[in-house]
Parts: C-alpha cells; structure tokens; sequence
C-alpha cells in the first residue's frame, strides 16, 4: 500500500482531533482498509470485540463515563445490523456515539449485491446524522459534522463508507475541535423566583436526583440540610449521594425502597434534579413537581408538572440554594429520619445469610462490603438490578447501566470499556446469567487485551425476573428456564481466573480474593430466586 493519505487516514485523524481514543469493533470485507488505517494511526487504538453490539455497547459505555464521542465501526449488511442494539442503548440514554459503518462498492449500491443493505434507511430511527460518504473530498467535513452533532446534542451519527472509497486520495487537514463555550444558559429569573416561593411555602420537601446531578451530590445535600428535604433518586444517580447521608432514603419505583414511596405520599411538594425517571405505581398521581434539567425534551415528559426550569443544574441549583429559606419542620425531619432506619433495619434484614442458600440480597451486600468506594459499576438487564438498587448502600461509586434500552447483554462490554478508559480503578460488572451468555464471547476480549475487569454472575438458571412474573401472573414457565454451562469453567477456557460458589461461607472470601486479583476475574455464584415485592405481569 503506498504511503499516500487516505480516507480512512482523514477520517481517523478528524476523530483524534476531538479527543478519540478508541475504536469498537468486528473485522468485515467493506472495512478492512479502514483498520489498516487504525493499526497505523499514533493516537487510536483498535479493540476487536467478539460481536459487533458488544462494539456499540462498549461505545455507548464511554460516552457515558467520560462525556466524550464514542466510536464503533462493523462492516456492511449484518455487520451495520448488528450494531443496531448497541446504538439504541446510545440513542435512548442520549450520549454521543459515532458508527463508522462500511459499505458495498460504490458501482454496487442499490442492487442486489451480497452484503448490501440502505444503511441509511436501516439506522434512521436512531441516528441524528445518517450520510453516506460519496467521495473522498467532503471527508472531513462529513466526519466534522457527525462530531458535532453527536457532541452538541447527545446523539447517535453514522457515517457509511463505501468499501472502495476508504482508499481513495484524501490530502484535507483535520479540522482542530472549535473552542466553543456553550451558553449552559441560565434558567428564567420568572422561573427560579417561582420555584424558589413552591419550596419556601413547602413544609414537607423531597428530592428525586437523576443521572444529571452527576457531579453535583454535596450541593444537593446542602440544598436537601437547608429545606430538611428526603432525598431518593434513580438508579443511575446511585452514588451520587453517599449511603450515610442523613436525609436519603434509598431508590424509587420496583427496586426502590418502600419508605421512598410512603414519603412520597406525605411529601407536598418535590424537586427533580436531572430525573426523568417517574414509576407511576410508586408515586402519588397529583403531588406539586419542579423539574430542572438541561434538556428542555426531558421537561414534563413523564409526569405532569407545576414548573419546569430548563438550564445549566449547576447553576439553577446554585441560584434555589441562595433563595430558599432555612426550614424548621421538626416533625418532617424526625419522619424522614424514622423513615431511613426502617429501610435500613429492613434492609440488613434482607441481607443476613438465610443458612440455607445464597440470596442476591445477600450477595449485593457482600459485594458492598468488598468493593472499593470509588469503583465504576456497570450493572447487566435482569432480577439482579432489582435487588442492586435495593440493597446496595453507594458510596463515590460510579454506576453504568442500559438506562432506557435496558438490553441485556450490556454489563460486560461496559465494564471492559471502563476499565479501558480507567485503568487503574476497580470495575465490577453485575450480571445476571442470561445477560452474561447473551455477551459471553467478550470474556476472550477481556482475556487479549488484559482487561482485569472482575465479573459476578447471579446464577439462579433463570431469567427470573419474567420466571417471577409469569409465577405471580399463574402462568407456565415457558421459555424462562435456562440450561447453563459452569460459568467459571468457561472464563478459565477464555483466560480468566474464575470460581463457583454455592456456600455463603465462603462468599466473602471469594469476592475479596477476585477483587484483589490484577487479573480479570469472574465468581459464577448460585442464587435463589426470591420474588420482589409488587411483582406482577
């Protein structure tokens, strides 16, 4: 190949000028050349997955860890198809992630060629910019395009690549990232003066805090000390908020905590911080809601609501905290109080050793226990995630989850992404054992590269969260049943150090010898199956 720069060149040196460092994917025909160019390029590093959602999965993890553009490439046809989970993951939690997709010679497009398909049309429900790159001399405005767009809007791009265009001629500098200061414009002053009169006139305040109050959990406890708010939260914002926190009062909806919701009803007026998480089985149907957020289409989407401030959190916060006046509803502070030693008297109830077997309550405690405070935490799609957010006490820890998506098959090639991006953290991925064999191959991704990420499966040999419903619902347990191999035989024939356990005796032990393994590590333990409370069809 001559050393004449080419497509592929410019468009991965327009991805390093934004900060790339890192390109998901699964080797195909119409990309070849194009990872040619990633094995020569000095700033990008190239990780092979073992399917191409784990690729988009582990894009769409990064963005959300770290803010920046994630990208994954697949080839044409099934590859492109492929991706498609991953970028609904990406699309539905509304972080920027780029695909790279390839695509059939340019002679071949819109017949019948192997492989061919409108990658356009195919990708169009979830990505906001969606071009086919034509020629070589729009590169690197296409691929400046797709940067900004997915950045500036918490998006999905992608751009298809004929097969035979990568290696055309392409001399275009990149374009260096604009200094740009956004506007993280500051909420109405008609607005916060409202917002600031509903609190100062509330007696009895509560706090819902979702992913968007990343960041921001000691401002959000001076606000909760000064109005003597409860302060409950998504599943996301897990962390955000230490555990010991006087005024928090555990999640909110299936897998929250049952005094969340009685506080709730009592609560005469509640303010979301970056939430768009509203159960309607677990809250009050009327209750006086102020919604802050930056996104002006999360604002009332899931609740109705007496005022939406759209605008920097940081700041509205900031500017609610100087205007709202110190409360002194003694009995609402005593009820909050009462209410957060109930669900933690419950909760140590939930999570004793029963003699008999291991619980996922029992072994989400024993996790907590073993874990290191500032770990990141990428939870897989099932009944484990139920019993996580119920049990689990957070500290600084930083959760990934599918957050809308919710497709199973997420945990690992998160976590991988994770510990690619931070290195030098603890990560411990949460996953059920459906979700695990629907992402297993990713334990040999793992084992290439060294990534000492550290894997607990709860093996109930069930999707047990459907098992669970379908009990309750008096239903046959049709297609819920899983046949499963011995988890930590696979890891150890992939290169992993792996364990099975199935005495609570020696749980601890064994979360504790894994965690501080530099290797990466999986611990297939054995787990009933007990029905959540509010389990229906």
């Amino acid at each position: 190949m001559s050393n004449e720069r080419t497509v592929a060149d410019a468009i991965l040196d327009q991805l390093a000028a934004w900060g790339v460092k890192r390109i998901y994917g699964y080797a195909g025909d119409a990309i070849l050349t194009f990872l040619d160019a990633i094995n020569r390029h000095p700033q990008i590093e190239y990780i092979t997955t073992r399917h191409e959602a784990a690729a988009a999965f582990m894009a769409s993890a990064e963005a959300k860890l770290t803010g920046r553009v994630g990208v994954c490439t697949a080839t044409s046809g099934p590859g492109a198809a492929n991706l498609m989970n991953g970028l609904a993951d990406a699309y539905s939690d509304k972080v920027p992630v780029i695909a790279i997709t390839g695509q059939v010679p340019a002679k071949y497009i819109g017949t019948g060629y192997k492989q061919y398909i409108n990658e356009q049309l195919l990708l169009e429900p979830l990505a906001k910019y969606n071009t086919l790159l034509a020629d070589a001399q729009p590169t690197v405005e296409v691929v400046y395009r797709a940067l900004q767009i997915a950045m500036g809007q918490g998006a999905v791009a992608n751009i298809s690549v004929p097969k035979d265009i990568f290696d055309k001629p392409c001399s275009n500098p990149p374009r260096s990232q604009d200094v740009i200061f956004p506007a993280h414009k500051s909420p109405q002053e008609q607005a916060i003066k409202q917002g600031i009169d509903l609190l100062n006139k509330s007696k009895t305040p509560m706090l819902l805090i979702g992913r968007g109050a990343q960041g921001k959990g000691q401002l959000v406890e001076k606000l909760a000390d000064k109005l003597g708010a409860a302060v409950t939260y998504s599943l996301p914002a897990k962390g955000v908020i230490s555990s010991d926190y006087q005024y928090l009062v555990g999640g909110l909806g299936l897998a929250g905590t049952h005094v969340a919701s009685q506080l709730l009803e009592q609560a005469d007026c509640l303010l979301t911080v970056g939430s768009t998480w509203w159960p309607e089985n677990f809250v009050p149907q009327e209750i006086p809601i102020i919604q802050i957020d930056g996104v002006l289409e999360n604002i009332g989407n899931q609740a109705g609501i007496a005022l939406g401030i759209e605008g920097c959190i940081l700041k509205t916060l900031e500017l609610i905290f100087d205007g709202t006046k110190t409360k002194a509803n003694k009995k609402w502070k005593e009820t909050i109080k009462a209410s957060r030693e109930q669900w933690l008297t419950q909760l140590e109830k939930e999570a004793a050793p029963n003699g008999i077997s291991i619980t996922p309550q029992q072994l989400v405690y024993s996790v907590e226990k073993a874990i290191e405070p500032d770990a990141v935490i990428a939870l897989d799609v099932g009944d484990h995630v139920l019993w996580f957010d119920k049990i689990f006490r957070g500290q600084r820890q930083y959760v990934l989850i599918s957050g809308s998506w919710r497709s199973m098959g997420f945990g690992l090639p998160a976590a991988l992404s994770a510990k690619l991006e931070y290195p030098k953290r603890q990560v411990v991925a949460l996953v059920g054992d459906g979700g695990l064999t629907m992402s297993m191959s990713e334990l040999v991704t793992a084992a290439e590269k060294g990534i000492a990420v550290k894997v607990i499966v709860f093996n109930n040999k069930s999707l047990a969260m459907e098992k669970n419903r379908m009990i309750v619902a008096g239903l046959s347990q049709t297609g819920v049943n899983l046949y499963n191999p011995d988890f930590s035989k696979v890891a150890e024939a992939c290169g992993w150090e792996g364990d099975k356990v199935s005495d609570a005796n020696i749980l601890n032990e064994t979360l504790v010898k894994a965690f501080e393994s530099n290797k990466p590590s999986l611990i297939d333990v054995e787990v009933s199956t007990p029905i959540p409370p509010h389990t229906s069809l």
